[in-house]
């Protein structure tokens, strides 16, 4: 049975549910696009913030699955800095995207134990694959969907 569900379902004590996925993306197209392959393609439900603060406090009324957040979230926000906290605060675990991806970068992302990073540009074969790794529930996507 397991097969058969889509990448973002989970069996629970209650039923069938669905992951619930958090994106921290200042850029709206990039952060469209990525709501998009998270619930058209991967079937998952997708919340989506521009700011740090703003993930934090979506955080403190929902339980974010995983979280998908760009390093630079511009000049005064930081995605390591939200990383971080949402670990610490919700043990919501992250994806890192960004286009910034230098060995710096990954080594200060690395104290935030992310599942992994995720470069700018991505297509979305990539961002499932990432959410399969992430999520480790042995499912796949939903076929007829990946860009």
């Amino acid at each position: 049975m397991p097969h058969s569900l889509s990448v973002c379902h989970r069996l629970t004590k209650a039923g069938l549910r669905m992951y619930r996925i958090l994106i921290v993306e200042d850029h709206r197209i990039i952060a469209t696009d990525l709501a998009q392959i998270v619930e058209h393609v991967a079937d998952c439900t997708a919340t989506v913030t521009d700011s740090a603060q703003e993930a934090l406090s979506r955080s403190q009324d929902i339980h974010f699955d995983l979280a998908l957040i760009d390093i630079d979230l511009g000049a005064e926000d930081d995605g390591i800095g939200a990383a971080l906290a949402l670990r610490e605060r919700f043990n919501t675990r992250s994806i890192f995207v960004s286009a910034y991806l230098d060995d710096a970068a990954r080594q200060r992302a690395g104290r935030a134990d992310p599942f992994g990073f995720l470069g700018k540009p991505f297509v979305a074969a990539d961002v499932v694959a990432m959410l399969i790794a992430a999520l480790g529930n042995g499912t796949r996507m939903k076929s007829g969907n990946a860009r």
